[in-house]
Formats: C-alpha cells, sequence, structure tokens
C-alpha cells in the first residue's frame, strides 16, 4: 500500500513570497518594493497635494502625490500607480518612488519624501497661487508640468508666548552608609555594623516666569482670492501677520511659563556589614530615602491687549484670549531605599565542640516621600476694546482692508 505524505498548503502571502526574487523579498519586507515603470509605456502624469483641498497652507507642510497613468510592458489596460503617502519608514511597496520626480517653486522647498514646507510669509503669499513645477526626470522632455494650488488658511488655529520655564531643583546627596561591625575572635561576639545614613531632601525648584505681553489688531480684509478673511497684526512678544478664515477657532496665547521640577531625593545609605566573630554581628539597617524637592510654582500669565475695527463689533470674539498661569512644577522623585548590611560570618574554635552563627541582615530601609506639585500661576490680564485698525495693515500688496462687508448672495 503506497504511503501517502501530507503538506500543509501555503498561505497566499507566503506563496507570494515564494515566487519573488531573493531581493524583491527583502525590499518588501523593509517596504521599500516600489514600482518599476521603467518599460511601461507612459500616458500621463499628474500631480496634487495630499490633503482634502487642492491648497496650500503657508504655515503647514504638505506632501506632494504624483499620479502615473501608464500601460504596463506586455498588457493592454492602462494602470494608474501614485507616489507613497507620509515620511522616513513609510510604506513604499507598490508605489512611485519619488527619486524618480523632482519639484521647484519660488516659494518653498521640498525634501525627498516630497514634502513641501511653503514660504511662511502669508502677507507675501495672499495674493499668488503656490506654482509648482513637477518633471518626471526618466522622460522630462515629455513629462514636465506647471501646477497652481491656492494658497488658504485653515491650519492656522493659534499663535502662542510662553514666559520662561522655572529651573530644576537639584537632586539630594546619597547618604553615607554604615561602617563595618569590628571583628570578634573565635571565642568572642562581633561587633554589629552600624545604620547607612538618609539620604537628603532634593531641592526646591524655581517659579515659571510671568507670560509675555501681546498686543493684537483685527479686521475684515480682502486678497485677489478670498473676501472676506479676517486679519490679525500681532507685536509685542510675538511680532506676525496672519490671515483667518472668518468662522474658524482661533486662540491667540501668552501663558506664564511653567514651573521646575523638583530635585530627586538622595538614595539611603546601605547599612554597614556586621563583623566576623563568634557569633556574626548583624548588619546595619539601610538609610531612609530622602523626600523628593518641592516643583517650582506656575508663572503668572500674560498680558493681551487687543484692538478690533470699531466697524465690526462681531470681530471681538474673532480670537479667543488665552492668558492662563503655567503649570506648577513636578514634585521631585523619592530617593530610593539604602540596602540592609549583610550578616557578619560567624566563627568557632577548630577542633573543638564549640559552635558558632552568622549575624543577621539587616533590614532594608525604605524610599523616600516624592516632593509635592507646584501650583500653577495666576491667570493674567486681557482685554479687547474697538478701535482703528486701517495703519496696522496699511502698505501690504494684495490685501485690502474692509470698510464693509459683502452681501450674502441669496440662494438659487
Amino acid at each position: 500500500m503506497p504511503v501517502r505524505s501530507h503538506v500543509a498548503p501555503l498561505s497566499l502571502a507566503a506563496a507570494l513570497v515564494l515566487a519573488l526574487p531573493a531581493c524583491n523579498v527583502v525590499a518588501r519586507l523593509r517596504g521599500d518594493d516600489t514600482v518599476d515603470i521603467s518599460r511601461a509605456t507612459l500616458r500621463r502624469m499628474n500631480v496634487s497635494v495630499r490633503r482634502p483641498d487642492p491648497t496650500i497652507c503657508p504655515r503647514e507642510q504638505v506632501q506632494m502625490a504624483v499620479f502615473m497613468t501608464v500601460v504596463p510592458e506586455g498588457g493592454k489596460e492602462e494602470k494608474t500607480f501614485e507616489t507613497w503617502t507620509g515620511r522616513g519608514a513609510a510604506n513604499k511597496n507598490d508605489r512611485l518612488d519619488f527619486g524618480l520626480f523632482t519639484f521647484d517653486s519660488e516659494l518653498g522647498k521640498f525634501d525627498r519624501d516630497g514634502w513641501f514646507a511653503p514660504l511662511e510669509n502669508l502677507a507675501a503669499t495672499a495674493g499668488h497661487e503656490f506654482v509648482v513645477h513637477a518633471t518626471y526626470v526618466p522622460s522630462a522632455a515629455v513629462f514636465s508640468s506647471t501646477y497652481r494650488f491656492k494658497p488658504d488658511y485653515a491650519c492656522i488655529t493659534s499663535a502662542s508666548a510662553v514666559g520662561p520655564a522655572g529651573g530644576p531643583g537639584g537632586p539630594g546627596k546619597d547618604g553615607a552608609p554604615g561602617k563595618v561591625g569590628e571583628g570578634g575572635g573565635v571565642m568572642s561576639a562581633a561587633g554589629d555594623g552600624q545604620d547607612g545614613l538618609p539620604g537628603t531632601p532634593g531641592a526646591d525648584a524655581t517659579p515659571g516666569g510671568a507670560g509675555p505681553k501681546i498686543h493684537a489688531v483685527v479686521g475684515y480684509v480682502k486678497t485677489p482670492f478670498y473676501e472676506p478673511l479676517v486679519a490679525v497684526r500681532l507685536t509685542g512678544a510675538i511680532n506676525d501677520f496672519l490671515l483667518l478664515h472668518p468662522g474658524h477657532p482661533f486662540v491667540l496665547h501668552a501663558n506664564g511659563g511653567p514651573g521646575g521640577a523638583g530635585g530627586p531625593g538622595g538614595t539611603g545609605g546601605n547599612g554597614g556589614a556586621g563583623g566576623t566573630g563568634n557569633p556574626g554581628g548583624h548588619g546595619g539597617a539601610g538609610g531612609v530615602g530622602g523626600t523628593g524637592g518641592r516643583g517650582g510654582n506656575g508663572g503668572v500669565g500674560g498680558a493681551i491687549d487687543l484692538v478690533f475695527d470699531a466697524r465690526f463689533p462681531d470681530l471681538a470674539s474673532a480670537v479667543t484670549l488665552d492668558v492662563s498661569g503655567g503649570p506648577g512644577g513636578a514634585g521631585g522623585k523619592p530617593g530610593g531605599a539604602g540596602a540592609g548590611g549583610v550578616g557578619g560570618k560567624g566563627v568557632a574554635p577548630a577542633n573543638t565542640p564549640y559552635t558558632s552563627h552568622d549575624g543577621i541582615r539587616g533590614r532594608e530601609g525604605s524610599d523616600g516621600v516624592l516632593g509635592p506639585v507646584g501650583h500653577p500661576g495666576a491667570t493674567g490680564s486681557a482685554s479687547a476694546h474697538p478701535g482703528s485698525v486701517g495703519d496696522a495693515f496699511a502698505g501690504l500688496t494684495d490685501i485690502t482692508v474692509l470698510a464693509a462687508l459683502p452681501q450674502a448672495r441669496p440662494a438659487r
């Protein structure tokens, strides 16, 4: 009767891996198995950005996305491949390699993973599209195009300045170890080891500094692309010009600095070993760990003075003002316990009926206590009042201060 052997069927994934050349297997496991279209018939290239709207926010990096429509070698139907999503260790399997493309723009820079860092000066780009020139390097004469993306400001949700942080407390000193007990003879008891000394407390941290002062001017403006926008001019601790979409939340922070962390307590000293004798001396107790230092108090919040266009009272709530005090610093870590000293060795005269015993190991010390947390800082001051805003936005190209809001168009 023939003997039948049973072989378990391979999983689909394992079968695919075995079917690949060895070099491809390694690349796929690394996530580097990009698509090779060098032998394909190229049909179309399109470039966009990886965000819901095909726009670019000047204060946020965005990744380019390249789509190549090709007819694979030996095939008849078109297939579209695209570049990978993410950066660094992103999975690149079955995606186009960014190394096949170059990108250029006068309004920003690109990295090797296709991420675009736009020019952050909002006034310089308010009236201009972000122009990106993309080229497929192996066929630069055929696949090289210019793409345009409007600016938008949805990513701009906050601006902040914080007072200086408090300094951390220094560590406590470790306790000194106990002395070893004096030795005895074969017929005399040995001395006990001394107890280890406690660790000293960690030093208290210093408080955070007071929050900064910021002056803000807010008005309605228009650009060639949007009407209206909310314009914000910041001076003082922050010098900046921002554009916001009306109704989008925006928070201006002028917060106190955080308190420093308390210093860790010192470790308790180890107990001294018992001396050798008849009997052996007992080990000394381990020292207590030092208490952690107190965390520094948070600094008082800063001051914000906001002037909004007197013609538009609703602008008083376009910017949320946050002048919270800084958080209290963490309490210092407790010092560790010292180890108990080992008991001394018991000895007795040789060739006699006398016996002896070893000393008892000393007890371990206890850990120190966690230091107290610092108190949060007090709230600072914030005010908003109407005024004239024209001077704050004078001299800006492609940005016009509005004297009235456009009328809403009736729905069709």
